[in-house]
């Protein structure tokens, strides 16, 4: 039987390892772009907590656990159980745990669930964990606050197969109990779908989930939760608005001088596809439809942008919100050029559009001049 101090041994050198995986390399494309992109990779992975009766390992490379692995093209991760109640034990030379036999030491369970409002240690090892998988918590301290529940959001979107209208439904799926907290913990490799190796930088959002992830070099560096194009009960197809807008640029993003009032109407569509960042605009960008924090447009008018209000369901005009702290974050990632991949709402692949599925719904003048739908 491992002593304390072998487990410690052990933890150490898996610390040592994630650290190195962190260092800056010398041969990232963006170099002399922003130095805050390292800065950020840093902090969205948390180290490994050790104490007296728990180690908590760090993934290995592609392992997923019990010899499964994630195909490009395949679901995110591995299939996992929520049942279990411990880690597998740590074998003699690796800090990934093993795929068989009786653990040898007992990962500490949460002393109960935890849900929004919460505070203590038990949620600041929730936000740990998650901030070591890639999800956005903001501020690792213990309080399980917006940003604590929307990375929750993600997570058992994207690892526990929860949907977005269970959540819509049921606000208290938002609650991580402690055998959620064991799920949690078990080794898990978020792949990208479309991976593009050396140190490039590209965007994944996956609308039927409600998700985003930016990855580096394919190591998620930022998931979040999204509200992307608001849908009809059927989850799928985008509504109608009319409204009397103000528009200072066209659909181009050039500047119409003097601006011009209308009553326009559109769809409130986000379309999948293959796109590519083309413009970044800093501080709050307030446009005919609303305000937008740091947007980062990709498809004509349609982008990435912070916002104060993310509901667990698609509610804007069509462009894709994330928390104003995660674009904080997103902004010091991303840069002109960065490719995003769109998987729609009606699950097709994003290179399976053509260009004119892909095009956004144009503003186009209300048909009698009212802001009546």
């Amino acid at each position: 039987m491992r002593t304390l101090d072998d487990l410690l041994i052990v933890a150490g050198a898996a610390l040592d390892e994630r650290c190195a995986e962190l260092e800056p390399s010398t041969s990232d494309r963006n170099v002399g772009r922003s130095p805050r992109r390292h800065l950020v990779v840093g902090a969205a992975a948390s180290v490994v907590v050790i104490s007296s009766v728990a180690v908590l390992a760090v993934r290995n490379g592609g392992d997923v656990g019990d010899g499964a692995s994630v195909a490009p093209g395949s679901p995110l991760t591995a299939p996992i159980s929520e049942t279990l109640d411990t880690l597998p034990p740590m074998s003699s030379d690796s800090a990934t745990p093993a795929s068989t036999g009786v653990p040898s030491t007992t990962i500490p369970s949460l002393a109960g669930p935890i849900a929004k409002g919460s505070s203590g240690e038990d949620v600041r090892r929730v936000e740990e964990r998650l901030a070591e998988l890639g999800f956005f918590v903001g501020d690792i301290d213990g309080e399980f606050d917006s940003l604590t529940e929307q990375a929750v959001w993600a997570w058992k979107k994207l690892v526990g197969d929860v949907s977005w209208q269970e959540f819509d439904d049921d606000p208290a799926k938002t609650t991580v109990t402690p055998e959620i907290w064991q799920t949690m913990l078990q080794p898990t490799d978020i792949a990208p779908r479309r991976p593009q190796g050396d140190e490039s930088t590209h965007v994944e959002i996956y609308l039927p989930l409600q998700v985003m992830a930016v990855f580096i070099g394919d190591r998620p560096v930022l998931i979040a939760h999204v509200s992307s194009g608001e849908v009809v009960d059927d989850g799928v197809d985008p509504t109608m608005f009319c409204e009397v807008v103000t528009l200072d640029t066209d659909a181009n993003g050039e500047p119409v001088d003097p601006p011009q009032e209308k009553a326009i109407c559109a769809e409130t569509r986000t379309p999948g596809g293959v796109f590519e960042i083309t413009r970044r605009l800093d501080g709050k960008r307030i446009g005919p439809l609303g305000g937008m924090y740091r947007p980062q447009y990709f498809n004509y008018g349609i982008g990435l942008h912070g916002a104060e209000n993310v509901p667990t369901r698609p509610v804007s005009h069509g462009m894709v919100r994330i928390s104003t702290a995660a674009a904080d974050a997103a902004w010091s990632l991303l840069d002109r050029g960065d490719r995003v991949y769109v998987w729609g709402q009606d699950g097709e692949e994003p290179e399976e559009y053509e260009r004119s599925e892909s095009l956004p719904s144009f503003l186009y003048p209300a048909p009698d001049g009212s802001a009546a739908p």
